[in-house]
């Protein structure tokens, strides 16, 4: 027994040492979260926008009738809202809620990344490509608490391993799982599959098999784009998503000073270098000597090699499917820059996509080329020390690939207990105002409608962002009112409920620093330009004090809460005496 379990190890080293290897890693990944990942406390600056809509599993009424709300939502694709709903009736925290769906995109990615590479190359390239994917911060950081972004890498993967076993129902229902997942994500995979149809269908030994799949491709083609429509569709009142020519007229999305710094669009090769070779450089290493200026050039030199020898060779040293998965999502970027913004931001069809196809292509392309003819055993040993370089090159390039918080970077408590407060101390249907920068997690932990805050003033539809922008001038107009009466004048009438006041923002050289994004910086500027005693928040006494001022519940050494129909209440008394 203990030979034959000898001799089965010796067979297997290999692979027995690379899962081990793999393992240890994503222990080591997981570890450097433990403080952060399932902890009900932290989350991500996206999640504020995103998470908070599934409050509405525990209490419908809570963001009733609030626009925010309803775009926030509408940005939420089907499927994705229904995983998130469905999870949030059993952790009853929609902050948990994205640590669980963080888990299940990162099993959606590694799972089928090893089956696929392990079905084209072999297990030691599957392990890599593995570990490879947790290495590429970049991409881990976009399935950080299970944004509706982080199911892009898992179903380009699902899509390639349907596609590697040859199967067309499964790969069908990949696509159509990406159209309500994530749409982008949709449109490279099915332009991926419909080339993969028509090449096969013009090699004769496979042509009954891509006959079949051409004709259910054309049944469901209808489904896809119906599907891909319904998630990204918004009812006419938020106003329709604005066209490049009209973005450049607005100061929203200049590179300048714009809260979504787009226009102009970046030069293509520009966009690439700093987009499309994540999978190997990373902004929190740098291998020095400017090695990092080289790899891109570097890595499209290897690209176009592998094209040229397989040409020549005639041998799929990287599979024909992952060739028209980097024509299609190369495609994809082309069309994204004619049709900005109709189809999102150009950058989104590279940032992902392209690493995945470098973690998937290169280890099997190393693997296949390195094959020979000779002894099992050498041979094996030559692809294992062909795999071990490729991830030393990778390592060198990016270090570690264990750095930073992986952008789990909003606590609940970066406020102190404001947000608790919030949400023990007022009604559940009250609408929360105040600086919009300091109100950005009041919807997702203060668990209450905000007025407006920057995270939620998003541009890219117009009536929705008109409205948005008067909000943003009435909030900083009663943040800098020269007294409280004003501030109560502002409020009152757009049904605001509290006022959250910004401590740091009254201190003398924070007045002169004041900014914030075009087109309101200007309002900002002249408000923010009186001497640092002409506010009202100066009037607001330094202690609470329930007798004397109730309408001022909250204070501590962050903010300061004030209760607007209790300082009408007690203004009005003032006038009386």
């Amino acid at each position: 027994m203990f030979r034959r379990v000898a001799a089965y190890s010796r067979q297997y080293l290999p692979e027995i040492l690379s899962i081990l290897l793999m393992g240890a890693y994503i222990f080591y990944f997981c570890s450097d979260l433990s403080e952060r990942w399932f902890h009900p406390q932290w989350a991500t600056d996206d999640s504020l926008q995103q998470s908070f809509p599934f409050h509405a599993v525990e209490d419908d009424t809570i963001f009733s009738g609030d626009i925010i709300h309803e775009m926030m939502v509408r940005y939420l694709a089907p499927l994705h809202y229904a995983l998130g709903y469905g999870v949030t009736v059993f952790t009853g925290d929609p902050v948990m809620t994205g640590h669980w769906l963080m888990l299940l995109q990162i099993l959606l990615c590694m799972i089928p990344l090893f089956l696929l590479l392990r079905g084209w190359a072999g297990v030691v390239p599957a392990t890599a490509g593995v570990v490879w994917l947790f290495h590429s911060r970049h991409i881990m950081q976009r399935i950080t608490a299970g944004l509706q972004r982080g199911w892009a890498p898992g179903v380009i993967l699902l899509f390639l391993y349907c596609v590697m076993k040859r199967s067309h129902r499964a790969t069908l229902l990949a696509i159509f799982f990406a159209c309500v997942l994530h749409p982008p994500s949709g449109m490279i995979i099915a332009g991926t599959y419909w080339l993969v149809l028509v090449f096969r269908y013009c090699q004769s030994d496979q042509r009954e098999w891509a006959k079949k799949g051409i004709i259910l491709y054309l049944l469901m083609h209808p489904i896809f784009i119906a599907s891909a429509f319904y998630a990204v569709h918004k009812p006419a009142h938020l106003g329709k998503m604005v066209t490049y020519e009209e973005a450049e007229k607005l100061p929203e999305f200049s590179r300048e000073n714009g809260r979504f710094k787009f226009v102009p669009l970046r030069e293509p090769w520009d966009e690439l270098k700093t987009y499309g070779f994540q999978a190997f450089t990373s902004i929190f290493y740098s291998p020095g000597f400017g090695v990092k200026k080289v790899v891109p050039i570097g890595a499209v030199i290897l690209t176009a090699l592998l094209l040229l020898v397989q040409l020549i060779r005639r041998r799929e040293y990287v599979p024909v499917e992952i060739w028209a998965y980097l024509a299609t999502l190369l495609i994809s970027y082309w069309l994204s820059r004619l049709l900005a913004f109709q189809l999102f931001v150009p950058n989104r069809y590279i940032q992902i996509p392209l690493a995945l196809f470098f973690i998937v292509a290169f280890p099997i392309a190393l693997w296949r080329l390195v094959e020979s003819k000779r002894e099992e055993g050498v041979r094996t040993l030559t692809q294992c020390g062909a795999i071990a370089a490729l991830m030393g090159v990778i390592f060198w390039l990016g270090g570690t690939g264990i750095y930073g918080d992986a952008n789990f970077n909003m606590p609940s408590f970066k406020r102190g207990h404001l947000w608790t407060w919030i949400e023990k101390n007022t009604p559940s249907d009250s609408l929360i105002a105040g600086h919009p920068t300091l109100l950005n997690p009041v919807q997702l932990f203060g668990k209450r409608k905000g007025y407006v805050t920057t995270e939620t003033a998003h541009p890219f539809y117009g009536e929705y962002f008109k409205e948005m922008k008067r909000r943003l001038r009435i909030s900083f107009r009663a943040h800098y009112a020269a007294d409280l009466r004003e501030v109560v004048d502002l409020l009152e009438p757009e049904g605001v409920d509290y006022f959250v006041f910004w401590k740091r923002e009254f201190y003398p050289k924070a007045l002169e620093s004041a900014e914030y994004f075009d087109p309101i910086e200007p309002l900002v500027k002249k408000l923010t330009s009186r001497h640092y005693t002409d506010y009202a928040y100066k009037q607001l006494p330094k202690e609470i004090d329930a007798e004397s001022a109730p309408y001022m519940p909250f204070r501590d050494h962050q903010s300061v809460v004030v209760d607007i129909q209790q300082l009408r209440a007690y203004l009005n008394r003032t006038d009386k005496q």
